[in-house]
């Protein structure tokens, strides 16, 4: 389980004590700063009212993760679970994700913890703005319902109604199919039928005896509404049965509305039942955001009628739960916020008034909220290398403006500008959901520049694509860097060469995430990225477009034998040479160390090293495997592998033959010698070798993994994952050598690239991370490296209903999922795309460029291997930026990895720890180093000087980008001083202009919520 920091402790205990108050709302907000482990917090909340309830003998902690996104969901539902055993995870959670269909399901069976996660927008039905229809099988299972109880219902709204299709219901099979289902499981659910009626009942306002058919009439055959009613009455019903202890709001602030006060609103009943606030032992309420209310306000705002400050008192209120006592602590905040403006607005930022007003608001806030920054510590100040990077304006670029200027319409004419800007060809990327282009008039097209069928079947990209800031991210990555198969290492064990070479020095660090502000720019970025690197590569090739993405360089064929050994993780070499330990650092001189460590490890075996034989490695290997005793379960793994890999990862069914024709050599002649040319190529092999080189890196972590009992999972990561990863053609052509000698180019760059000593640091921070251990290292690899490349939709320039396909793979767009539901009662199992991107980004491979709007900004971690932001647009407000920053400045982030690795690498790396991961090392010694590391926790993994994040702004010549960003900036700075606060222009024009004000009187006017740092020395 993640070990919490004393600063997360200390909040986890602040939580606590709220939710055990006598007579208290048992509610509490924690509001620490974007990265700063607010899950972590939750976990400890998790596990210790786990532990009382168990204590009780009451039966399992139900716990409610409600959170906006599936995507956020995927990832935070692990470090929730991390409480219980891992091979107790599966049975502890509901794998239904509505709150209207979790009745159908029995209990998860685990006995002290039922996790359920849900999201607003589906399991609160009739919320304003929001679908009221629900899912298909939400409306079967409500259908199912009323006919076995109130079949007169079925008069009113008749089957038509709940299936909301035109097509006839004798030809739905899949409706049919879901009822047919539900009918069963009703009549079998006596829980579920009671529960429900009683809901529908209050629902309607029915008391026990009366007529439910009069009452549903009353909705004048609104079948919308009649089925959002019933859903209503559904979540409801499954609520009352549930009863949670704890309930988690995650990231709340983009669903606002669950934390106001409700007046007779539909969906009213519902949410105070989530709440707590109709029944007689409410659960626990925890609120979790970083911006937990709009944090700025516009002079056109306050004019508009905009109540800058209500929205946080209102929040105060929530948090006390209601009533007088909470409205005499609103209106102690409200008073001294307002004095503290007063103070401000006269530049006195540490006057007595001001100081007693902030003290009253500490006091008032404290008990129901805590928020943790690295501002409250001394070394907190925040390193951030800003950078504006801006590109000429080109005809080109011109002329696809004129072409939107001459085909929109009058009235979509405003938008113009902010599309031409944002989005890359928009006649060919934006589509039919942006309105101003469905409504344009294509016959007026000037012809500006696009990208045509034609042109992409023959590779044929333009020379510069028609977009400045399309432009500027080329220029800062380009084709032959996203052609690396991997990123460079914090750490190399020795110098980074060939393609490598200059990867550490380039002006954008790792990998890209990019923000922008429209739907269609994320795609088309990753598309035409995608595209520039495969022109690059595949252009006058004869490579057919529609084919090129067929792997072929690493499939398993006839007389391919010498591939299974260039990829056999050798429990033999894995367990005999370990490169770190050798003195030497160059390629030679490695060779020589391993050479002596494989040469021991022969003589112990009783094979001489004699004679000029030049036997291929592959057939070497299994002999020496059978001799020392490891190839009995190697082949056997192999074997399992030939007989469950599908088609399509063996379409000649090619690879038992080759395991066959394997394990003949191996018992052909027992060997007794090898000669001093196959020792050397031996010794390459162990340095080089992909298959090698993964599960040492593997074992170091995972001391099973090429033992019998792992080294099936270690092959299926090496063959089913790397091996697959590996086999692209642009990979082929970017590394030189062609098919033929492609395994000879990969040798070369596993070892001029560092391949092992990034994947120990992928897997060392991975382990810290998700607390995995074992073979889910292994297995979490091999997911990562299976991530298929996804495709973007253009439109032809001829006509708006043709469209052609561009192939997304080194640079890919992140978008919301959903879960799906496959049939009657199942769901399916399958990960959730946007779960799959997240863990693919944050691993050393591809993609490189991770391009998003709003959707990626709130609540996920992409700080693995990334340390450079791209604002393709600005963010909207300091909300909206605050959030994109953490999502790389987070715990453990790369940019933290890499100023540590500075500091203790080479030390680290000069007296190495045998079969053991050196980041484990350097992490021990790190949280050691009272110069790197203190009591709170938040050095050095949080905090570290020279740990600097890029933001990079994309400009062009006279926009005001660059203007804009020191606002922003601006605006983050008044978010923290003048918390509350109507008028804040205002209040910046006032501070800009009183002279002598420094940082450290800005960190002391700041309000001080955290539990940690609130009665240290450390806050001034």
């Amino acid at each position: 389980m993640t070990e919490a920091k004393l600063f997360q402790k200390a909040t986890t205990k602040a939580v606590l004590k709220a939710l055990r108050r006598a007579n208290g709302s048992r509610r509490f907000l924690v509001a620490d700063e974007v990265g700063l482990g607010k899950t972590v917090v939750a976990q400890g909340v998790v596990r210790e009212l786990m532990t009382e309830k168990l204590n009780r003998s009451e039966g399992p902690l139900v716990v409610f993760y409600v959170c906006s996104s599936l995507a956020i969901a995927a990832q935070n539902r692990r470090k929730l679970l991390e409480v219980i055993p891992e091979a107790e995870r599966d049975t502890a959670v509901c794998p239904v994700d509505r709150l209207t269909l979790v009745g159908t399901r029995d209990r998860p069976p685990h006995a002290l913890l039922n996790l359920y996660t849900l999201t607003p927008d589906t399991s609160i039905p009739l919320r304003e703005g929001r679908s009221r229809k629900g899912q298909q099988s939400e409306r079967a299972l409500i259908y199912a319902l009323v006919k076995y109880r109130y079949p007169k219902l079925l008069e009113v709204f008749r089957q038509d109604d709940f299936r909301q299709k035109s097509m006839p219901a004798r030809d739905d099979l899949v409706w049919r199919g879901w009822v047919r289902y539900y009918k069963d499981l009703v009549r079998r659910n006596a829980s579920l039928r009671r529960e429900f009626y009683e809901a529908l009942r209050r629902e309607f306002n029915v008391e026990e005896g009366q007529w439910l058919v009069p009452a549903v009439e009353k909705l004048d055959r609104d079948r919308l509404e009649f089925i959002g009613r019933m859903r209503s009455a559904l979540a409801a019903a499954n609520l009352n049965h549930l009863k949670p202890d704890l309930v988690i709001f995650d990231e709340f602030q983009r669903f606002q509305d669950l934390v106001q006060e409700q007046e007779d609103l539909p969906h009213s009943r519902v949410l105070r039942l989530l709440r707590g606030e109709e029944v007689e032992d409410p659960p626990g309420l925890v609120l979790l955001s970083a911006t937990p209310y709009k944090p700025y306000a516009r002079r056109w705002e306050e004019a508009d009628g905009s109540e800058h400050r209500k929205e946080l008192l209102d929040l105060v209120k929530f948090l006390y739960g209601g009533g007088a006592n909470a409205a005499a602590k609103r209106k102690a905040c409200e008073q001294s916020f307002r004095t503290m403006e007063t103070e401000l607005r006269l530049g006195r930022l540490s006057s007595p008034a001001f100081l007693e007003a902030k003290a009253v608001i500490e006091g008032v806030l404290r008990p129901v909220m805590s928020r943790t920054e690295r501002l409250a510590h001394p070394d907190g100040s925040r390193t951030v290398d800003i950078r504006t990077e801006t590109m000429d304006l080109h005809v080109k670029d011109l002329r696809v403006y004129k072409e939107m200027a001459a085909t929109f319409r009058e009235t979509d004419r405003a938008w113009i500008v902010p599309y031409w800007s944002s989005i890359p060809l928009p006649a060919q990327t934006m589509g039919p959901s942006y309105f101003a282009w469905k409504q344009r008039d294509s016959a007026k097209s000037n012809g500006a520049p696009a990208l045509s069928v034609g042109d992409r079947n023959s590779f044929c990209r333009p020379s510069e694509w028609p977009h400045p800031r399309l432009r500027i991210l080329e220029r800062l990555v380009p084709p032959e860097r996203l052609a690396l198969p991997w990123v460079a290492p914090s750490l190399p064990w020795w110098t980074l060469a060939g393609k490598w070479r200059n990867e550490s020095q380039t002006d954008v660090a790792a990998k890209l995430l990019v923000f922008s502000r429209y739907r269609a720019v994320p795609q088309t970025i990753a598309a035409l990225l995608s595209y520039s690197l495969e022109c690059r590569y595949l252009r006058n090739s004869r490579v057919d477009y529609e084919t090129a993405s067929r792997r072929s360089a690493l499939q398993a064929r006839p007389k391919r034998e010498a591939l299974l050994g260039f990829f056999h993780p050798s429990p033999w070499v894995v367990r005999t040479t370990e490169p770190l330990t050798a003195k030497a650092r160059t390629q030679s001189g490695l060779k020589r160390e391993l050479a002596k460590q494989l040469r021991t490890s022969l003589a112990e075996a009783g094979v001489a090293i004699k004679g000029d034989t030049r036997r291929p490695l592959w057939r070497l290997l299994s002999k020496i495997e059978r001799r020392v005793g490891t190839w009995r379960y190697a082949h056997r793994a192999w074997q399992e592998l030939a007989g469950q890999v599908s088609k399509s990862e063996d379409s000649e069914g090619a690879l038992a033959g080759l395991v066959a024709r394997w394990d003949e050599e191996a018992r052909q002649r027992e060997l007794t010698e090898i000669s001093p040319i196959e020792l050397d190529r031996l010794a390459d092999y162990a340095l080089s070798a992909p298959g090698v080189v993964m599960a040492r890196a593997l074992q170091r972590h995972w001391p099973e993994a090429v033992s019998e009992g792992g080294f099936r999972k270690t092959l299926d990561a090496v063959w089913l994952g790397l091996r697959a990863y590996l086999d692209q053609p642009w990979f082929v052509k970017a590394l030189g050598g062609g098919e033929r000698h492609f395994p000879e180019s990969l040798q070369r760059a596993v070892f001029e690239g560092n391949l092992e000593s990034v994947l120990d640091e992928h897997l060392w921070i991975t382990s810290r991370l998700q607390s995995l251990s074992g073979s889910g290292l292994a297995e979490e690899l091999k997911v990562v490296l299976r991530l298929r490349s996804s495709v973007f939709y253009l439109h032809s320039v001829n006509g708006e209903s043709e469209r052609f396909t561009l192939r997304c793979h080194a640079a890919l767009p992140f978008t919301e999922g959903r879960m799906l539901v496959q049939g009657p009662g199942e769901v399916e199992k399958k990960p959730l795309r946007p779960d799959e991107l997240r863990k693919a980004f944050n691993s050393p491979f591809w993609p490189h460029v991770l391009a998003t709007t709003s959707v990626g900004q709130e609540g996920l971690d992409f700080h693995c291997w990334c340390k450079s932001l791209i604002h393709w647009d600005l963010a909207t407000d300091p909300v909206a930026h605050e959030q994109r920053q953490g999502r790389i400045q987070r715990y453990g982030g790369l940019s933290i990895r890499t100023a540590l690795a500075k500091v203790l690498g080479q030390d680290i790396l000069a007296a190495p720890t045998a079969a053991c991961s050196p980041w484990a090392e350097l992490a021990a010694r790190a949280e050691r180093e009272p110069s790197l590391a203190d009591s709170s926790g938040l050095k050095p993994w949080w905090i570290l000087p020279g740990a600097e994040v890029q933001n990079v702004i994309l400009g062009i010549p006279t926009s005001e980008q660059e203007a804009r960003w020191k606002r922003l900036r601006e605006q983050v700075l008044l978010y923290r001083l003048a918390l509350g606060h109507p008028n804040q222009e205002d209040l910046l024009d006032v501070l800009r202009g009183v002279p002598g004000i420094t940082d450290e009187q800005i960190r002391a006017a700041c309000l001080h919520l955290s539990p940690y740092f609130a009665d240290e020395a450390l806050v001034r």
